[in-house]
């Protein structure tokens, strides 16, 4: 295309509509990137689809699903956020200077932005997803892990927060195998309440 561009004289009016092509993300929005904002975040392939977890509160379950697209996560669950949320995964370029603190404007325009990196703490490789202007706390950290589970290796979603991080529940690639294991703690997982 670029070849055919060049031979048939049109490369400076291409140029010129190279600037007003807007990105549209998978969650229909249609925004230019900005904002300190230098491409999409790829969540991990492994981690991609839908999980469901089920876990019991003061004697009522909760059930929450996460779905996992390329660059987006849609979080939904059953007592707290029953419509559901979806956040869209960025990286920051380099020169973004964060604004301290953001306007309320600024806030706005960034709602359903998060800012995703990756990295490794015992033994998992975590995701890792703090708010677009998040200065403080550690954000939310997802891991697809293996455990042994009735003599089958099964891919569990680890989710995860705080400093070390902490292990704050589990969720499985089907709603009925999260009833059946609901709450259940691995030994090779770092709990809160281990602590």
């Amino acid at each position: 295309m670029a070849d055919y561009i060049v031979k048939k004289g049109q490369l400076a009016e291409f140029k010129q509509l190279a600037k007003k092509v807007e990105i549209v993300d998978k969650s229909g929005q249609t925004q230019r990137l900005s904002e300190g904002r230098s491409g999409y975040f790829t969540i991990p392939a492994e981690m991609q689809g839908t999980w469901y977890s089920a876990s019991n509160y003061d004697g009522e379950t909760t059930h929450s699903k996460y779905v996992f697209g390329q660059s987006t996560i849609f979080i939904q669950d059953d007592k707290y956020d029953t419509k559901g949320t979806t956040t869209t995964l960025y990286t920051r370029s380099s020169d973004f200077k964060m604004p301290l603190p953001p306007t309320e404007k600024q806030m706005d325009q960034v709602k359903g932005w998060g800012l995703g990196h990756l990295y490794q703490q015992d033994g998992l490789n975590y995701m890792n997803v703090m708010g677009w202007y998040q200065t403080a706390g550690s954000g939310t950290s997802f891991a697809v892990h293996t455990e042994n589970i009735a003599g089958n290796n099964v891919q569990i979603l680890v989710c995860a927060s705080g400093a070390r991080p902490w292990v704050d529940g589990i969720a499985y690639r089907s709603q009925a195998m999260a009833e059946k294991m609901q709450d259940q703690h691995f030994d090779d997982l770092h709990y809160r309440d281990d602590e």
